[in-house]
C-alpha cells in the first residue's frame, strides 16, 4: 500500500518546519483537525489535501497505474 495522506501531511509538515499549529493557520482550520488528519482519523477529500499541500507551497498530484494481478470482471459489472 501507498503512502497515506496522513503520512503525506506529517512528512510535508517535517520538511517545511512547520508546527500544526502554523499550519493550521496556513490552511483555516484547527490544530487539532491536522493532528487529526496527521493519525489518519480524519480521511481528507482530494480538495482539502490539496488546500493544505498548497498550505505549504506543495503540489498534490495523483496517478493510476494498472493492476500487477488480472483484473477482476465482477467490479465491471456496474458498467456492463
Amino acid at each position: 500500500m501507498g503512502v497515506t495522506p496522513g503520512q503525506l501531511i506529517r512528512d510535508a509538515r517535517a520538511r517545511h518546519g512547520l508546527s500544526q499549529e502554523r499550519l493550521a493557520r496556513r490552511a483555516g482550520t484547527r490544530q487539532s483537525a491536522i493532528s487529526r488528519l496527521e493519525r489518519d482519523e480524519l480521511s481528507p477529500s482530494v480538495e482539502t489535501l490539496d488546500l493544505i499541500m498548497k498550505a505549504m507551497g506543495e503540489r498534490l498530484e495523483l496517478s493510476g497505474r494498472p493492476l500487477e494481478r488480472d483484473y477482476d470482471p465482477l467490479h465491471r459489472r456496474a458498467y456492463a
